[in-house]
């Protein structure tokens, strides 16, 4: 259970690094089609998107982990 949530987080966090290490250059603006009873489709803009190399990479790591005592209501002395 605890794999799959580090697993999902580490899937988010390269996934916006991702985004924000994108750079984006429109070559064509686009054309909206033209507003009348006949109009025409428009067209999409041209984009040239280069993103940004990532590696990815899992290593094992040993984590001390505290011992807890949790004493319930019912077994205060």
């Amino acid at each position: 259970m605890i794999l799959k949530k580090i697993l999902i987080a580490s899937s988010a966090a390269a996934f916006s690094i991702a985004l924000a290490g994108c750079q984006a250059e429109v070559k064509d603006n686009g054309k909206l089609p033209t507003v009348d009873v006949d109009a025409t489709a428009g067209r999409l803009p041209d984009v040239d998107v280069k993103t940004a190399d990532v590696k990815v990479e899992t290593k094992k790591v040993e984590v001390e982990v505290p011992t807890v005592d949790v004493t319930m209501p019912s077994e205060k002395k």
